[in-house]
Order: C-alpha cells, then structure tokens, then sequence
C-alpha cells in the first residue's frame, strides 16, 4: 500500500511538472519579463494565423521579410523556410486598425543597392493604410542601406554580426571596431542582437538604442541578466519566443 502511494505520488510529480513546462513554452507571459511587458514583443509571427494569436498578448511584433525586385513585393518569411506566398501587403491588411502594433522588420535581404526600392514599397503600403513610419523598426545586416529609411521618418537598427560574445578577443575588437565605424556615420541608427550579446552592445554602444532577442528558456543563470537588460532605457524591445497553436513558422 506505502509503495503504491510513493508511486502515485512520484507519477503525480512528473506529470504536474510535464505539464507545467508544456504551459511555460505555449505561455505568451514570462517570468523574467514580469513588469516590463510594454517593452517585450512576439519573435518571428510570419503567419495571419499566428499574427492574430500574437495581437491578444503583445503591443510589439517581430517579423522577416524578403524583398523580390521583379514583382516589387515584400515576402513575409524566413529562409530556408519555404514561401507560404503572404506578402507585406496582406499582412498589414489583417491587422486591426484600432490595435496597431509597432512592427520590428527584419528585412533579411536588404542592402543599398536595394534600399531605395524598399523604402518605396514600404512607405507606399504604410501610406495607403495610415499607418505611422515611426511605429515601425527596420533592421538590417547591412548598415550603409538604412540611412535612407532613418531620413524618412523610421527607427532602425544594425543587425550585429552573429556570436559577437563567442568570438576570440581579437576578433571580437575587429568586429567591434568595424560596428563602431558603421554607427559613426549614422547617428540615429540602433543595435541589435540576442541578449547574450547584450554585455557587449553596453559597454561599446552605451548610448544606442538596443533592440534584443531572449528565445530561449528561462533558467537560473539567465534570470537575472534579463532583468538587467529590461531595466537598461536604451534598451527598446525585447523579443519573446511566442508559439501559436495554428500558424506557427
């Protein structure tokens, strides 16, 4: 009998924290972000079905983009993922208009020699709808293509190079050196990169506007550096990995 219930208790155990960890991960609300939900956004809705879940939870929402010149349109997605044939266009269009968000583009090919096509698109689509330029960031790998877009009215941000904090030091200070060079000839342009790098971007970048990524899970170690990063004013948004039950991509 004694055994029988130490089993049952032990089942009951492993199912209670099954459960909890399934509730965690489909949680659009997260411990670490507690009191600080105004700066936190959804990371990658890149579907309507996932879009509309996300709008119940969250005033910021991330998305990527790929620019195809030959028809002028933007195609929400992240490569390698294959193409669901939803366009910027459609997006915008399942968007409520009494409960706009502000959008962080990823915009994942964008360079100068198509930086001014871009704009273009955007601007036109944006218009049509009423929708402010300055509720949206658009972010780049490359830094030379977003002056044009910061001219116009909008936030934008250099997308860092990836594992900036995993680097040797002599990489990392050539990197560093690199980014420093970019900013200098864009006083309005911020940073971005996952929070890992977040040390990194304070010291160097102290006074840039910070836009970060937090998608993985919550753990003792990483607890308290994301309170630090949230409580940091020049830190802007960041992101929360958000699955939905339908469109999740």
């Amino acid at each position: 009998m004694i055994k029988n219930k130490k089993l049952r208790s032990v089942l009951f155990i492993i199912l209670t924290v099954f459960i909890a960890r399934f509730a965690y991960k489909y949680s659009p609300k997260r411990i670490e972000f507690l009191g600080h939900y105004e700066k936190v956004g959804a990371h990658r809705v890149n579907s309507i079905e996932k879009l509309t879940a996300a709008l119940d939870y969250f005033e910021i929402i991330e998305l990527d983009l790929v620019y195809f010149s030959e028809s002028q349109t933007l195609d929400v997605g992240h490569p390698p993922a294959p193409s669901i044939s939803l366009t910027f266009e459609k997006y915008l269009d399942a968007i409520p208009k009494d409960c706009r968000p502000f959008l962080w583009l990823d915009i994942k090919n964008l360079t100068s020699e198509n930086a001014s096509e871009v704009l273009n698109r955007i601007s036109l689509l944006l218009k049509k709808r009423q929708y402010l330029f300055e509720k949206l960031l658009i972010e780049s790998q490359h830094p030379e293509a977003l002056e044009l877009f910061n001219d116009t009215g909008f936030q934008t941000s250099y997308y860092l190079p990836v594992g900036l904090s995993k680097k040797p030091t002599s990489e990392q200070d050539s990197a560093i050196e690199t980014i420093q060079l970019a900013l200098s000839k864009n006083k309005k342009m911020g940073v971005s990169s996952n929070y890992l790098d977040y040390e990194i971007m304070s010291k160097n970048f102290p006074k840039r506007q910070k836009y970060v990524w937090k998608i993985d899970g919550l753990t003792f170690n990483n607890y308290s550096p994301t309170r630090k990063i949230l409580k940091d004013t020049t830190v802007k948004v960041v992101l929360s990995r958000f699955r939905s039950f339908k469109g999740n991509r």
